[in-house]
């Protein structure tokens, strides 16, 4: 995955698909995750990671990671136990985005290939 494409296409959907403050924070925090560790499929991140970089409760990691997941993102698979950290799949934003742009003025989003998401029902929570 291309970082600098994923935060321009990502940028680029707030316009018509907004998302709260924190949960920008949080997808932020995901992505440069994600990127450091050159990892976009099934990152194990652990929610104590993510509260301290975002400055989040629990409450509030919470429902901006629902809110990322309900408008496709990025995909979230919830640990078997506390000892075993929720796993991220980030959505390419990106791909097939320059056709639908120039012809909307509007990003696609497009899910990559095996990622889950809340649509398909597979892989996905809301309440954790």
């Amino acid at each position: 995955m291309d970082y600098i494409k994923q935060l321009e296409a990502f940028y680029s959907t707030l316009n018509y698909n907004s998302i709260s403050t924190n949960a920008l924070a949080v997808y932020s925090a995901v992505l440069h995750i994600a990127y450091l560790a050159n990892r976009y499929d099934e990152l194990s991140i652990a929610n104590t990671r993510l509260l301290s970089i975002c400055n989040l409760t629990t409450k509030q990691l919470q429902a901006a990671r629902n809110e990322l997941i309900t408008k496709n993102y990025f995909a979230y698979k919830k640990g078997s136990n506390q000892n075993i950290a929720p796993k991220y799949t980030i959505i390419k934003l990106y791909e097939n985005c320059n056709k639908e742009n120039r012809a909307t003025g509007r990003a696609t989003t497009v899910v990559s290939k095996g990622a889950t998401t809340r649509a398909t029902g597979r892989a996905t929570t809301g309440v954790h």
